[in-house]
C-alpha cells in the first residue's frame, strides 16, 4: 500500500497576505489545499476519499465535484499536466483574490514544493476517509521523476516525438507506457512524420489491445473516419500476425446513416483498407442497420454496445480504447459544438438528423460513453485543427474534443501544424513556473 504524506506550509505573497499550504499524497494522486485561514487547514485531509468507485481517487477535478469551482480546477489541470499524475485542488481566498494574482502566486508554490521533492510528514491516524490505508513515516521517499534524456530515449523507441512536454526544470517527452502519466491523465506528442505518428498510434492501439486481451480475453474499441484509416492500417496490416485480431470487437464512434455502399460510409472505408485482410469474425464487426429508421437504428446500436461491453440505463458501456480525431471546428465523434447533442447524458448512442457536417443524418456515442472508455487515442493533424487543439487543451476546454478525458489516459497524437498554437499557449504560461 502506498504511504500518505503530508506537507504543511506557509508562505508570505508581498508582504501582505499569508497563505497557508496543505499538500496530500495519497493513492497516485496529489491533494492540494490553499487559504487564507490556517484554522480551517484540515479541511481538505477530512474529504480525502481512500476510494472513488472502488479504485483510488484520480482524475483532474475538485473533490466533490458537484461544487466545482472553475479556476481551481483550471488550476488542477494545469499542475496535472506539470507534474504527469492526477492532482485535486480546493482554493479558499475569498475576496482577497480580486485580479487572481494570489491563485498565480499560490500555484507556483506548490508546483515549487512539489518539484523539490520533500520529505512529507506523515498523516494523522485520524484522518477521516484515509484511516484504513498504511501511513508512512517521514523518510519514506518519493520516487524522483524520470530524468530527461531517460524519458526521451524511452518515448523516442516508442514513436519518436520530436517535442517535449513543456514544463519546469523536469519536463520530458511523453511515453505512454509510462506510469508516470498516471490514471485519468491527458497527455500530447508531437511528430514532424507522418508516417512515424500513424506507427506511434498503432502501437498505442496495440499495447492497449494486448493489455486487454490479456486481462478480459476481448478487446473492444470504436474507431473513426476521416484520415485516421489511411494513417493507422499500413501498420495495422503490418502486425496483423501478432495483434489477435480474431478476438476484437470493432465498433465506430460515429457513423452516417447511409447505405455501405455509400461513399461517406465509414465501415466501408475500414472494412476495405483493414478488416477485409486481417480475420476479424464478422460477428465481431459491428455495423449500423441502416435498414431501419434513424432512431430504431440508433438503439440498435445501443443494445449491442451493451451487450459487449456492459454498462446498463444508468452506467455507460466500457470500451478498451478509442480511436478519435477531431474537426477544425473543434468536434470529435459527431459530437458538434453548440449542438444539443453535446448535453446528452441518458442515451450512450444517439441520433442526429441536423448535423452541420453533410451527411445530416448520423449516429454517435456520447460523450459519457467516451469518458467511460479505458483509453481515448486523437489523432490529429493540420494547422486547420491548430485553433480547437489549443481550445482543448484550455484549463476550461469548450469545444467538444477538450470535453473528452477517458478514465485511464486520454492520449493526443498531433503533427507539429496542428500543435503549433497549443505550444504557443503553454509557452506563454512557463513564467508562472520559473
Amino acid at each position: 500500500m502506498e504511504p500518505t504524506r503530508v506537507l504543511e506550509f506557509s508562505e508570505s505573497f508581498a508582504e501582505q497576505d499569508l497563505l497557508h499550504f496543505q499538500i496530500i499524497l495519497l493513492g497516485g494522486a496529489t491533494y492540494v489545499w490553499v487559504g487564507t485561514e490556517d484554522g480551517r487547514q484540515d479541511a481538505l485531509a477530512m474529504g480525502v476519499p481512500s476510494t472513488i468507485a472502488s479504485r483510488p481517487p484520480a482524475g483532474t477535478t475538485l473533490l466533490g465535484a458537484s461544487n466545482t469551482d472553475g479556476a481551481s480546477q483550471a488550476m488542477a489541470q494545469r499542475l496535472s499536466r506539470k507534474l504527469g499524475h492526477p492532482v485535486f485542488v480546493s482554493v479558499n481566498l475569498g475576496s482577497k483574490d480580486a485580479d487572481g494574482e494570489l491563485r498565480f502566486f499560490a500555484e507556483r508554490q506548490v508546483l515549487e514544493a512539489l518539484k523539490r521533492g520533500p520529505k512529507l510528514a506523515p498523516a494523522e491516524a485520524s484522518v477521516e476517509g484515509v484511516a484504513a490505508l498504511t501511513l508512512a513515516d517521514a523518510a519514506a521517499p518519493t520516487p524522483p521523476p524520470p530524468a530527461p534524456k531517460e524519458a526521451e530515449a524511452r518515448a523516442a523507441k516508442a514513436g519518436a516525438p520530436i517535442l517535449p512536454l513543456r514544463g519546469g526544470g523536469n519536463a520530458f517527452s511523453v511515453a505512454a507506457t509510462d506510469a508516470a502519466a498516471g490514471v485519468g491523465a491527458r497527455v500530447f506528442e508531437v511528430f514532424e512524420d507522418a508516417d512515424v505518428l500513424g506507427e506511434r498510434a498503432t502501437a498505442l492501439l496495440l499495447e492497449a489491445a494486448a493489455e486487454a486481451l490479456a486481462a478480459r480475453g476481448q478487446f473492444t474499441v470504436a474507431l473513426s473516419g476521416g484520415s485516421i484509416p489511411k494513417l493507422l492500417c499500413p501498420s495495422l496490416l503490418a502486425a496483423k500476425d501478432r495483434a489477435g485480431f480474431e478476438r476484437w470487437h470493432l465498433f465506430l464512434a460515429d457513423e452516417r446513416y447511409v447505405p455501405y455502399e455509400h461513399a461517406e460510409c465509414t465501415l466501408r472505408v475500414w472494412q476495405q483498407a483493414l478488416l477485409d485482410h486481417v480475420g476479424i469474425p464478422a460477428a465481431n464487426v459491428h455495423a449500423l442497420n441502416v435498414a431501419v429508421p434513424l432512431e430504431l437504428a440508433a438503439r440498435e446500436y445501443e443494445a449491442a454496445l451493451l451487450g459487449v461491453c456492459g454498462g446498463s440505463e444508468a452506467a455507460p458501456p466500457r470500451l478498451d480504447a478509442l480511436l478519435l480525431g477531431m474537426g477544425p471546428d473543434g468536434h470529435t465523434a459527431s459530437l458538434f459544438p453548440g449542438h444539443p447533442i453535446v448535453e446528452e447524458r441518458r442515451r450512450w448512442v444517439a441520433p442526429i438528423a441536423d448535423s452541420p457536417k453533410p451527411p445530416p443524418e448520423r449516429v454517435t456515442l456520447t460523450l459519457p460513453v467516451l469518458n467511460a472508455a479505458r483509453l481515448a487515442l486523437f489523432v490529429v493533424t493540420g494547422a486547420s485543427k491548430a485553433e480547437c487543439v489549443r481550445r482543448a487543451f484550455a484549463p476550461e476546454p469548450d469545444v467538444p474534443a477538450g470535453l473528452v478525458l477517458a478514465t485511464h489516459r486520454t492520449h493526443w497524437l498531433l503533427d507539429a501544424p496542428a500543435a503549433v498554437e497549443m505550444l504557443a499557449e503553454q509557452a506563454k504560461q512557463e513564467h508562472m513556473y520559473g
